[in-house]
């Protein structure tokens, strides 16, 4: 009769608290820091240079390459870099089924489907569609379920979130 019942949510707890304090390896913190990829990895056009000055920029649909970022199934090339002004032309490839991460626009972001169709918050885009989300608007997941090419004018300092 003199037991004492503890519910299982105290024992965790109790648990927990009986464990003693131990602080991780150094070693062990640099591993886990050198495998957080850094948001340039995704955002690459960020080390992207100015595109050199000309009265008028061509670029044929033959030049550049397509560079991969650091989220499977996602390219991208560059068209054209102003820094000093903050603007970045892009074209993204997604395949299906690939998403890009939420984000908030440092300014701007103009958005043509070339091809395919982009679901972005919630809106349903498909080729030909436009869309531009101003200035500190956030963008969700934005996904595509059969793939796509997209125009990007943008700013090059978004923030991932």
């Amino acid at each position: 009769m003199g037991r004492k019942y503890i519910r299982s949510s105290e024992t965790g707890a109790r648990l927990a608290f009986a464990a003693p304090l131990l602080r991780p390896r150094p070693e062990l913190r640099a591993r886990l820091l050198a495998n957080l990829k850094p948001q340039e990895s995704v955002q690459v056009w960020r080390d992207w240079s100015d595109t050199p000055p000309a009265p008028i920029h061509k670029f044929a649909s033959e030049e550049g390459a397509w560079e991969p970022i650091d989220i499977p199934g996602i390219r991208v090339k560059r068209l054209y870099v102003d820094p000093a002004k903050d603007i970045v032309s892009l074209l993204i490839q997604m395949d299906p089924g690939t998403s890009y991460p939420s984000h908030r626009h440092a300014g701007p972001e103009h958005c043509y489907v070339i091809s395919g169709d982009l679901e972005v918050g919630g809106l349903a885009l498909k080729t030909g569609d436009y869309q531009v989300a101003n200035t500190s608007s956030v963008h969700t997941v934005t996904s595509t379920k059969n793939g796509c090419t997209i125009l990007i004018i943008s700013s090059m300092k978004d923030e991932l979130l």
